[in-house]
């Protein structure tokens, strides 16, 4: 399509999260400016990927994460910079989807059903391994599992702790201690605590983020 449609200007990239890179990467080799909706890729290797080409190709490029264009979010995030709540030391934020939304720490199915007419299963398998259609995988609850998605961590982090982040200026943490419960091969544990402590930054006093 990028090579036969000449007029395409840009692309908006809202596939399942394995997708994300390939894609984007194909559209910025051929000069088209990419929007890509978060997570930005599964895996921190394709986003290193992903920044180089775009640097490389010189296209304009963003990471959609629609929350974060909201007068509410903007206003807090300047309420917290103004120090009306003081130094924060300390943040909390969670998801609200429990471990069977994305069907979290099951092992994979032995069923083989038909492949639905409508459904291309090996574009939708695009870079991943090849296993055998399943509607565990598809149309829905795709991001539970490594080979497609990134779990709950994934699809919500960015925006629940996004506010932390671009309030109290955070960067890199100085160490991450995580715990979790029901770790499978191929899957996001059934429920995870990650804690996140980062420096002080100038004046702001260090932060610990729970996740």
């Amino acid at each position: 399509m990028l090579d036969e449609q000449k007029d395409i200007d840009a692309v908006v990239v809202s596939t399942s999260d394995h997708t994300h890179a390939i894609i984007s990467i194909a559209a910025m080799l051929r000069g088209k400016r990419v929007y890509c909706a978060k997570p930005l890729a599964r895996t921190i290797g394709e986003v290193r990927q992903m920044r180089k080409v775009a640097a490389a190709s010189k296209v304009v490029t963003q990471m959609g994460n629609h929350g974060t264009y909201e007068p509410s979010f903007r206003r807090a995030v300047e309420i917290i910079q103004s120090g009306a709540i003081g130094g924060v030391t300390e943040v909390h934020t969670w998801s609200d989807r429990p471990f069977d939304y994305w069907k979290h720490s099951i092992a994979r199915p032995t069923e083989t059903p038909p492949v639905p007419d409508h459904v291309q299963w090996d574009l939708f398998l695009g870079p991943a391994p090849e296993r055998p259609y399943h509607p565990i995988y598809h149309p829905f609850t795709w991001r539970g599992w490594w080979d497609f998605g990134t779990g709950v961590l994934g699809d919500i982090i960015c925006h629940t702790a996004n506010l932390a982040y671009m309030a109290l200026k955070l960067t890199y943490p100085s160490r991450i201690s995580t715990r979790s419960e029901g770790l499978m091969p191929e899957t996001a544990p059934r429920w995870a605590e990650m804690i996140f402590t980062f420096p002080a930054r100038g004046t702001a006093p260090p932060v610990e983020l729970t996740w």
